[in-house]
């Protein structure tokens, strides 16, 4: 993605215009780190729901994947704590409330 935007901002006078625009390789970073964040709410979506219909079968065990690969990532991008930190408070009173019912 990197090499794209570069290319695109060094192609004519538009890209050139807005050749200010170009991220460092700090923001690079971080739009990778966020890229990694996103990615799991992004597989859990994919995997629970199908056809437009919701795939309830593998809930809890997906949830749990989930919670546990975010407190991993949490883990390991440090600066991407506190927006796990509070996306798996959410995910997890979720989980209790599906935890707790006797469906």
């Amino acid at each position: 993605m990197q090499q794209l935007l570069d290319r695109f901002l060094a192609l004519d006078e538009i890209g050139m215009q807005l050749k200010h625009l170009t991220l460092s390789e700090k923001d690079w970073d971080q739009v990778t780190a966020m890229l990694a964040f996103l990615q799991w709410p992004h597989c859990i979506q994919q995997v629970m729901s199908k056809d437009a219909n919701l795939v309830l079968a593998g809930a809890l065990p997906i949830m749990e994947c989930f919670l546990e690969g975010w407190e991993c990532l949490a883990e390991a991008e440090p600066r991407l704590k506190p927006l796990i930190k509070s996306g798996l408070h959410r995910a997890q009173t979720y989980y209790s409330c599906m935890d707790n019912t006797d469906a």
